[in-house]
């Protein structure tokens, strides 16, 4: 039993009851509005006594129901040939109940009910440029249709559309003539079909460019081949060689076409060369014929205007010459014959060496070769040069210049080194000194039985003196000169040598001479006269004019 409170127009206030249950009345409480072709629609029922057993769409049965949860269901909203709103009406034994819906999944060309178009029909338009869509007028009847086609794509799967929906646009054909077939369906007859046209086309616009790939990004060196890729809108034939430009480290050369002729995409090779370097990412200038062709197949001459060019700043460039970062020198002192003057010249990078290249010093005013020694396949390579005697140098020799001598020294990459020296460490204090000291021995005729010879000494530090018959003497040098008394002697000749070395042990040159004490001093004349006083004997005074 149900109490209802009832006000009465006096204002009492009455209670009735009566007997039975109260039912509310069936409603939708929500449902989706349709916003794209295929979408799983829901609605959610109120108050319904039972399962749906149907439900249309503006009329059209939208088919099986799934039940969701609880009143909701889902389903897959039928094709309908207006776009705007749609009415759903869902049956629940013998009730329904109805709501407008917002609707967005109908065809995207209306077809009326006018029949079935006849073969042959009329399509307006079939001079078309190659890369415009196509679009196909179709008139039957009473009325028309509008469809974009693309029945190169249909002729190829050979397969006709069973829906105009399906129908997709065309973005470049051949010049000349194309045949199609075009597919058409009657929604409210549902009856399908094919017509046959034949579309002519000239071809009349030039190949664009698309877009261009550039080198992954990296470091390249000399040799390392830098490859583009310029892509077309359509195919093109290349005659000659063309070229794409290029900039490195604002330098300007140019990658040439290698390959790609009737394609749509067109290679362009560069080899890095020794001397190339760009440390902040490589540039594509433009693209120029040098005297070639591109064009597609009407005889069209392509646009050379680059778009969508790849990013190339990561695309570096590294084929400079190795260079000489530092030069190590023997150390401080003075070196003599038989001593190695060792020198060390550092590159920046490994190096390759063939032959026997030499480092050019100066050694007191004259050039000598200090030769290749090791090093090669490292960053380090030692020269050497051997003080030999006669080499004298006294404020230091110096470092002139790196020279093949027929030789190669080469980075990693096959690229000649740059030779010019840098760093070069102080010599100043790298004295050589392979001369001997200048000495003699003066030869002496004397009426002295206790002579004293004599001699110069040049820088020697020690000296020895032989004088034969009589003994050996070590004369200390004094001021550049030495003196040595002799005991008593007999008369006679007395070969003397003289030998010594300075302090750096350099040997001097043997001098000799001879001494001779006499017991009377013979004054020889010279001149035509010198027969006659050849047969005197005894003292004669030999002065013929005073």
């Amino acid at each position: 039993m149900t109490t209802v409170n009832v006000s009465s127009l006096s204002g009492r206030t009455v209670q009735v009851s009566y007997l039975g249950a109260y039912t509310a009345a069936l409603s939708i409480s929500s449902a989706d509005n349709i916003t794209s072709e295929g979408q799983t629609a829901t609605f959610t029922l109120a108050n319904n006594s039972g399962a749906p057993t149907g439900a249309t769409l503006s009329g059209t049965d939208v088919g099986t129901l799934t039940l969701v949860s609880g009143s909701t269901y889902s389903y897959t909203p039928p094709l309908l040939p207006d776009d705007a709103t749609a009415d759903l009406v869902v049956s629940v034994d013998s009730t329904t109940v109805s709501t407008q819906i917002s609707y967005a999944n109908s065809y995207p060309y209306v077809l009326t009910n006018h029949g079935t178009p006849q073969p042959n029909s009329v399509m307006e338009g079939n001079q078309f440029g190659s890369t415009q869509p196509v679009e196909l007028k179709v008139i039957t009847d009473t009325d028309a249709a509008i469809a974009d086609i693309d029945w190169q794509a249909m002729s190829d799967n050979q397969q006709w559309l069973t829906d105009i929906r399906n129908a997709s646009s065309v973005t470049s054909v051949a010049d000349g003539s194309t045949s199609f077939t075009l597919g058409y369906y009657v929604q409210e007859t549902g009856a399908t079909g094919t017509f046959e046209r034949t579309v002519t086309t000239t071809d009349t616009l030039s190949p664009a460019i698309d877009s261009v790939s550039v080198p992954t990004a990296g470091t390249y060196h000399a040799g390392d081949v830098l490859s583009f890729t310029v892509n077309w809108n359509e195919n093109v034939t290349v005659t000659g060689t063309p070229a794409l430009n290029l900039s490195i480290g604002g330098s300007a050369r140019q990658a040439n076409y290698a390959s790609g002729s009737t394609t749509a995409a067109l290679v362009f090779t560069y080899t890095v060369q020794a001397g190339d370097v760009d440390a902040d990412g490589i540039a594509v200038s433009n693209l120029s014929l040098d005297g070639g062709t591109i064009q597609d197949g009407a005889g069209n001459d392509a646009y050379l205007t680059l778009n969508s060019v790849g990013d190339t700043s990561g695309v570096l460039v590294d084929a400079d010459a190795a260079l000489i970062q530092s030069v190590a020198v023997p150390t401080a002192g003075t070196y003599v014959p038989g001593n190695s003057l060792d020198f060390t010249v550092t590159f920046e990078a490994a190096v390759t060496v063939t032959g026997t290249p030499e480092l050019l010093i100066d050694v007191g005013g004259e050039q000598k070769s200090s030769a290749y020694v090791s090093g090669s396949t490292t960053t380090a390579l030692l020269f050497r040069y051997t003080v030999a005697s006669g080499d004298l140098d006294t404020d230091g020799i110096g470092v002139s210049s790196l020279s093949l001598a027929g030789g190669t020294i080469k980075d990693q990459y096959s690229v000649d080194a740059n030779l010019a020296l840098n760093s070069v460490a102080d010599t100043s204090g790298v004295l050589v000194d392979g001369v001997g000291p200048a000495i003699s021995v003066n030869p002496l005729t004397t009426l002295d039985t206790s002579p004293i010879v004599s001699g110069s000494a040049g820088d020697a530090t020690s000296l020895t003196l032989v004088v034969t018959g009589v003994g050996t003497y070590n004369p200390t040098p004094s001021g550049g000169s030495w003196s040595q008394q002799l005991p008593t002697l007999a008369l006679g000749d007395y070969p003397m040598t003289l030998n010594g070395q300075d302090a750096n042990g350099n040997a001097a040159v043997e001098a000799s001479a001879t001494l001779r004490v006499v017991d009377e001093m013979v004054t020889t004349p010279r001149g035509l006269f010198q027969p006659l006083f050849r047969s005197l004997t005894g003292p004669v005074n030999q002065t013929l004019f005073r």
